[in-house]
């Protein structure tokens, strides 16, 4: 009996220590580049802000705070911020014994006000760049339908 207590406590705590959650690798997230020039834009100061994700089992979640949550605070420092760029992230992670872990991320970037009155809106669909094309367009000829009779003719 001792015997197979032992074999079953070395299997457990072999899968224990070999699983996934016992490995820290890194992973690289690049996000989102623009193409900011300094010109249009003015750097108002930095904000940091601290957000706990805590995992019970890696299957119960809870916690955690994300781009609007800095953003906010960025807007509470300075009531003219419109974006926060450059933005850092430092991650801290405890484990209890495999079954609880808590994920502590530091995020710092630089809060920036745009010298536009409004910043420049990023199409979301392939449909709305096809349409501000065809829109270009018919400002620099007469209509619309011009375009549509000309790409067909081409």
């Amino acid at each position: 009996m001792k015997k197979k207590l032992i074999i079953i406590l070395t299997l457990v705590l072999t899968l224990i220590l070999s699983s996934c959650l016992t490995s820290k690798f890194g992973y690289k997230d690049y996000g989102i580049h623009t193409n900011l020039v300094k010109k249009d834009y003015e750097v108002l100061g930095t904000v940091s802000m601290k957000s706990t994700i805590n995992n019970i089992l890696w299957l119960v979640s809870y916690g955690g705070k994300g781009y609007s949550d800095l953003l906010a605070e960025a807007k509470s420092l300075y009531p003219e911020a419109d974006a926060v760029i450059d933005i850092a992230e430092d991650v801290h992670t405890k484990y209890y014994f495999g079954f609880f872990n808590q994920i502590t991320r530091e995020y710092t970037g630089t809060v920036i006000k745009y010298l536009e009155s409004e910043p420049k809106q990023i199409p979301e669909t392939t449909n709305e760049v096809t349409n501000n094309n065809l829109n270009n367009k018919a400002e620099q000829t007469n209509t619309v339908e011009e375009i549509k009779k000309d790409e067909i003719n081409e």
